[in-house]
């Protein structure tokens, strides 16, 4: 999850140009996810984004600070993306480009990749 969660917030403008390079040559891109406790979409809406804490622990602090009128003059950044948007992103790149998200767990990558490549067929 930490890695396409990368590739679709860190990293959205290739990401999304290389979904589009591929549904120009009419390339079915399938994303295969591995986790442990996430084997679909509703799944991934819970899924806990570390970065949500990391940024709780180093900012929560002053934001809270903010909030009663104290150091506003200390830049915050913005919030890590949440798994709802996350999931949002995902499903809005499958329907714009026709790429697919699928999800497994790390023993069963070998088989999900011949079944992934026997559908293709």
């Amino acid at each position: 999850m930490q890695e396409i969660y990368s590739d679709l917030v860190s990293d959205h403008d290739r990401f999304r140009r290389e979904c589009i390079r591929a549904q120009e040559d009419g390339i079915h891109l399938v994303f295969l996810i591995e986790d442990e406790n996430i084997t679909c979409m509703d799944d991934a809406k819970r899924w806990q984004n570390p970065r949500l804490k990391e940024y709780e622990r180093k900012w929560g602090f002053i934001i809270r600070a903010q909030k009663a009128g104290k150091m506003l003059d200390r830049k915050v950044p913005k919030p890590p993306v949440s798994a709802e948007r996350l999931v949002g992103m995902m499903d809005a790149m499958e329907m714009k480009y026709g790429c697919t998200f699928r999800f497994c767990h790390p023993q069963d990558t070998g088989s999900m990749v011949y079944q992934i490549l026997m559908e293709g067929k």
